[in-house]
């Protein structure tokens, strides 16, 4: 597979104005601006969407849907109005629940003669660990107590890949994951979207990313979509935004050519 790579941006903010002034700064750096919760929940999902459009971008709409079948269809529906490239769904919700989204977003696409948005399903959050998993009640069946990092990490990837299996079931276009899960969902399913957060540089503070690469780790591991936020963002002290997202593409960029070599 030629490998594409798109830059996503969160939009994480709390006005129009701030998520304008972001946008400005990294317009010519990224592919997709995603709006979240904190953005949506101040003012409002189409107010959200409509912030990048004016920069000419595509938007990720991340919703994170989770619910019933039917009212998944009617939420997908929805979304899909407003015109947005892609929106998510929690993997945890299920085969038929994935499948009422594409459905849904289907159906109104077609109703309404626009372009059908990707469907992106949310595995593993990248900030959950191996522990917070077993808080969950997800515990390793007929395999010794991971013990080790390597060991729990092989277990994050293993759910990972049963969530993966009832997305591409349910067959959305897109599976998010950590960096660090990519290469077994590459390795399976070669031709699937992967995207993922949790990029960060050797040098990023500790934060609450638990499963992380650099953007150039990330690209060589299989992955077709980077989620750069807080990286890009909060720069360390005397480097600016765009230098920071000018950095994470020449990662990219560099991974890329070293893979097409």
């Amino acid at each position: 597979m030629k490998q594409k790579v798109k830059l996503f941006f969160p939009v994480d903010v709390p006005t129009h104005l701030e998520a304008g002034k972001l946008l400005a700064e990294v317009r010519p750096f990224i592919d997709v601006a995603k709006v979240g919760l904190e953005l949506i929940d101040n003012i409002g999902l189409p107010a959200a969407v409509n912030i990048p459009k004016v920069f000419g971008l595509d938007v990720f709409a991340d919703v994170k849907l989770y619910d019933i079948p039917n009212t998944i269809k009617g939420a997908s529906k929805a979304i899909t109005a407003l015109g947005v490239a892609y929106f998510n769904v929690m993997a945890e919700g299920g085969v038929d629940m994935m499948a009422a989204a594409m459905e849904g977003s289907g159906e109104r696409a077609k109703e309404w003669g626009i372009p059908c948005p990707k469907v992106i399903a949310v595995t593993i959050p990248t900030s959950q660990k191996y522990s917070d998993l077993i808080r969950k009640g997800i515990v390793p069946v007929d395999i010794p107590e991971p013990k080790t990092k390597d060991e729990q990490q092989a277990f994050i990837t293993s759910v990972v890949m049963l969530l993966a299996e009832s997305a591409i079931a349910a067959g959305v276009d897109c599976v998010l994951s950590s960096p660090l899960e990519v290469a077994a969902i590459r390795a399976r399913w070669p031709e699937v979207e992967i995207l993922c957060p949790g990029i960060r540089e050797p040098d990023s503070p500790p934060d609450d990313q638990s499963r992380k690469m650099t953007p150039y780790e990330a690209v060589k591991a299989g992955t077709t979509g980077l989620v750069v936020g807080r990286l890009i963002r909060n720069p360390p002290e005397g480097v600016t935004r765009e230098q920071m997202a000018r950095k994470v593409r020449e990662g990219i960029d560099r991974a890329l050519a070293e893979m097409a070599a």
